[in-house]
């Protein structure tokens, strides 16, 4: 479990996350705390010289979201119209500026992006 707190930058993340997804923000930042490998992948997103982009696959349906990861887009248990693919993007290094949400296509299910 993640022990450090979130600053504004993750509470933005989350927040923007949850909108998307019809989800609390609370909810999201809980989930977010617990799941060592998104805590980690959303603490190098915000540091100035970590990657450039932070994916999550979500359900609105299922209520529920996971880390997306590159290797994810080639599998095919992802189901058109069931789930959304919601990045965020650094313009700058060190500010997220804004998010991005698609409903998965036939052309991302089957792994060509």
């Amino acid at each position: 479990m993640a022990m450090s707190g979130m600053d504004t930058r993750h509470k933005y993340v989350c927040v923007r996350l949850g909108e998307s997804l019809g989800l609390e923000h609370r909810l999201v930042e809980e989930t977010v705390r617990e799941d060592e490998q998104c805590w980690n992948a959303l603490n190098g997103f915000l540091n100035a010289e970590g990657p450039n982009r932070l994916m999550f696959l979500g359900s609105e349906k299922d209520r529920s979201f996971r880390l997306l990861m590159e290797e994810d887009l080639q599998l095919p248990v992802l189901k058109a119209g069931k789930h959304k693919v919601i990045y965020f993007f650094c313009v700058e290094v060190d500010k997220p500026v804004g998010n991005k949400e698609h409903e998965l296509s036939q052309d991302i299910v089957e792994g060509e992006l």
